[in-house]
């Protein structure tokens, strides 16, 4: 399209926390990422992505692509799945933002069908189990929670580190879990006192307290990493299949995102229990 008219911008629409925003050297590398949404969004850019042929890539929350999608079927008839919703949210956001002629055209591409999620995103009882329903802090955001008194995590365990070197950081510092970084603090993912007394119960030979992170096996790769904006309502979503997730803030001086600090249930509800 765009050799046939280079006026042409192509916007691309992905889930929060997806890879594509910051399609970085480093980000290709995989990065954390959770999304309710099915088959859209991912942690690693994929290798044929030609980020020539993409102007601008916006990032919607998961809430807000459901309640678009939900909104396609009751105000215009359309049944598209959450990628759809996603892909129109996106659409509306540009077209505000670029305060376009009305002349001009937009072409929103719907990729899925509504029928698949007649039990999730179309059934109301899903959708308030899951917190995609309106709630009382619509429009909060993990800010209003960190101001609470959540610690950073200024204590890392490190890919090559023993695990008895890390057990005993663990011990010192009075914490349950620590975030893994490599050498060149990119981050790996969560180590925990759990797996930790797992591995060591279950291998119970010598030697076992010498062997590293990477070598045990004992880092937990399927942790989500959060900001500052994300909106509470999704971290309360995450924290239904998660125990803790990694809090992450850009770095000026790296040009890329570094941990500072862990978000646990026990956290959240702290902070639930005072509202």
């Amino acid at each position: 399209m765009k050799e046939q008219d280079d006026s042409i911008r192509v916007i691309g629409v992905e889930p929060r926390g997806s890879g594509y925003a910051s399609a970085t050297e480093r980000a290709t590398q995989g990065r954390f990422f959770h999304s309710r949404l099915e088959g859209v969004g991912s942690g690693c850019v994929s290798p044929i992505y030609d980020a020539n042929v993409v102007d601008e890539v916006l990032q919607v929350s998961d809430r807000e692509a459901i309640s678009f999608a939900r909104r396609l079927a009751r105000e215009q008839g359309i049944l598209a799945g959450g990628s759809s919703g996603l892909a129109l949210a996106g659409a509306l956001r540009y077209a505000e933002a670029a305060a376009l002629d009305p002349a001009e055209n937009i072409v929103v591409l719907f990729a899925d069908c509504g029928t698949l999620y007649l039990s999730t995103i179309f059934d109301d009882r899903w959708m308030q189990e899951s917190r995609f329903l309106d709630s009382d802090w619509d429009e909060e955001t993990l800010d209003a929670l960190l101001g609470s008194g959540i610690r950073p995590a200024l204590i890392f365990a490190y890919a090559d580190e023993t695990v008895g070197d890390v057990v005993a950081k663990l011990s010192a510092a009075g914490v349950s879990q620590l975030p893994v970084l490599t050498r060149d603090e990119r981050l790996l993912g969560l180590t925990t006192e759990f797996r930790l007394l797992d591995y060591m119960l279950r291998e119970q030979r010598e030697g076992v307290p010498q062997t590293s992170l990477v070598d045990a096996a004992v880092i937990e790769t399927d942790v989500p990493t959060l900001d500052r904006t994300m909106p509470l309502d999704d971290v309360l979503i995450l924290f239904s299949k998660h125990k803790a997730a990694i809090i992450m803030e850009d770095d000026p001086f790296r040009g890329e995102p570094s941990v500072v600090g862990i978000l646990t249930q026990i956290d959240l509800l702290d902070y639930l229990a005072k509202r």
